[in-house]
C-alpha cells in the first residue's frame, strides 16, 4: 500500500509522504491531545517528558546523573531493576506529577515509548565514551568556544564527507540533536522559545532508519561532550550573548547541512524537518543580533505559550 501510495505521489506531483521507517518521536494520541487540551497545556505530557528526557540525556554521564537533572526539572522517575540482579538497572519510566488515570495513578512512559533512541540501552550506549571524560571544564569561555567548534567541524564533515562517508554522517547528525538541544535549554531556560522549538524539528532529521544505532565517530563524541558541557554551565549569562550567538549560527550551519543531506539521499520528511529547525535558529539568531545591536524588536516573539507544564511550543497537527 505505501508503495502504492509513492507511485501516486510521484506520477500526479503530489506532496511525498514519509515511509514508516521510525525515524519520527511516538506522537501523542487523540486523548492525549484532547486531555491536555482540557487542562489548558500548552503541550502534552508525552512531548514535554520527550524534551526533558532528550536534555537530561544530553547532560547527564550516566544514569545517576541522567535521573538527578530529571528530578531536578521536576519529573518522576521510576527505574526498572533486572529480575535476576535486583541492583542492576534494566530500563526506566517517567511520569510528570498530577498527570493521572481515572483512578489517580500516575501514567508512565518508557523512555523507548518517546524515541527509540531514548531507550535506556541506548542511552546507557551513549554515555561510554562521555563518562569516560570527566567532569567538563568549569572554564566559560572555554566551553562555548569548544562548543562553537564542534558544530563547525560537523557541519564542514557532513558537507565534504556526507555521501561518501554515511556512518560519520549519521552519528553526526544524531549528535546534533543534543548539542541543540543543550544550546537551547542554556540560552531560553524551561520556558522555551524558538531554540526549543528548533530542537523538536530537527529530531526525526536526527534519527537513522529503522531506529538503528549509529556508529561512533570522533565528530559525533566531541558534539556529544560539547552539549554535556554547555549543560554542566547552566543557563547563559547575559555577558554570554555574543558567545552564545556563535554557537547558535554554527548550529544552523551544520542543521542546514545535515538537511541538504538527508534530502540528497531522498528522506524528505527527515529534511523537512530539518529545514523547520534551521527556521527556528535563524529566528533565534536574527532577534539575539538585534538585541546585540541595540535594536531589537517584537516581531519574532518565542513561538512557545505559557501552559501548566515547562515551557516548548504547543501541540503541532502531524504531517500526512
Amino acid at each position: 500500500m505505501g508503495e502504492a501510495c509513492r507511485a501516486v505521489e510521484a506520477k500526479f506531483g503530489l506532496r511525498v509522504t514519509a515511509r514508516r521507517d521510525r525515524t519520527a518521536p511516538k506522537r501523542a494520541s487523540r486523548a492525549e491531545t484532547e486531555k491536555a487540551c482540557r487542562r489548558g497545556r500548552s503541550e502534552t505530557p508525552r512531548r514535554a517528558l520527550l524534551r526533558e528526557v532528550r536534555v537530561a540525556a544530553a547532560g547527564a554521564g550516566g544514569f545517576d546523573e541522567f535521573q538527578a537533572r530529571l528530578a531536578r526539572a521536576g519529573v518522576l522517575v521510576r527505574p526498572r531493576m533486572s529480575q535476576t540482579e535486583p541492583e542492576v538497572v534494566t530500563g526506566y519510566a517517567v511520569s510528570w506529577p498530577g498527570d493521572t488515570d481515572a483512578n489517580g495513578r500516575p501514567i508512565w512512559y518508557g523512555g523507548g515509548k518517546l524515541h527509540a533512541d531514548l531507550s535506556y540501552a541506548r542511552l546507557n550506549a551513549s554515555w561510554a565514551g562521555v563518562e569516560s571524560s570527566g567532569v567538563p571544564s568549569p572554564d566559560r569561555s572555554a566551553v562555548w568556544a569548544e562548543a562553537r567548534e564542534a558544530a563547525a567541524r560537523g557541519s564542514a564533515m557532513v558537507r565534504a564527507h556526507g555521501l561518501t562517508d554515511p556512518a560519520m554522517a549519521a552519528d553526526v547528525a544524531h549528535a546534533t540533536a543534543a548539542q541543540l538541544a543543550a544550546a537551547a535549554r542554556s540560552c531560553e531556560g524551561l520556558r522555551g522559545g524558538p531554540l526549543t522549538a528548533a530542537s523538536a524539528d530537527y529530531e526525526r532529521a536526527a534519527a537513522e532508519l529503522w531506529a538503528k544505532p549509529p556508529a561512533r565517530s570522533d565528530t559525533g563524541t566531541a558534539l556529544r561532550l560539547s552539549a554535556r558541557a554547555l549543560l554542566v554551565l547552566g543557563r547563559a549569562q547575559r555577558s554570554e550573548a555574543a558567545q552564545a550567538l556563535a554557537v547558535v549560527l554554527q548550529l544552523l550551519a551544520l542543521v542546514e547541512a545535515v538537511g541538504e543531506l538527508r534530502r540528497a539521499q531522498k528522506r524528505f520528511a527527515q529534511a523537512d524537518g530539518a529545514g523547520a529547525a534551521a527556521e527556528g535558529l535563524r529566528a533565534h539568531a536574527t532577534t539575539a543580533a538585534r538585541t546585540a545591536a541595540g535594536t531589537a524588536t517584537t516581531t519574532l516573539a518565542p513561538r512557545a505559550t505559557p501552559g501548566q507544564l515547562p515551557g516548548g511550543p504547543p501541540p503541532r497537527r502531524p504531517r500526512r
